[in-house]
């Protein structure tokens, strides 16, 4: 699918558990990033905050295509293998 043997992924994965939970934390620190950014206003309303708040949350998806997940895997496979 995306040019990576299996064996290759056990090598710098222990199992599908530890790759899932790398993909997860790489997808976090992406979305943590963009929540940083919102600040609540107290000027303003609740709902208005929460418009501010999905409009970071849409600001990921902006930035990052997440409609592959060979992105995510590519990435994760490359600091992996830059790690050892």
């Amino acid at each position: 699918m995306c040019g990576i043997s299996k064996g290759k992924f056990y090598y710098y994965f222990n199992d599908k558990e530890d790759l899932f939970t790398a993909c997860c934390t790489h997808a976090y620190s992406i979305v943590n990033e963009f929540f940083d950014m919102f600040e609540f206003d107290k000027t303003l309303s609740f709902k208005e905050n929460l418009i501010k708040l999905f409009f970071c949350y849409q600001k990921v998806f902006e930035k990052h295509s997440f409609s592959s997940l060979h992105n995510i895997y590519h990435t994760l496979f490359t600091a992996a293998c830059n790690k050892r």
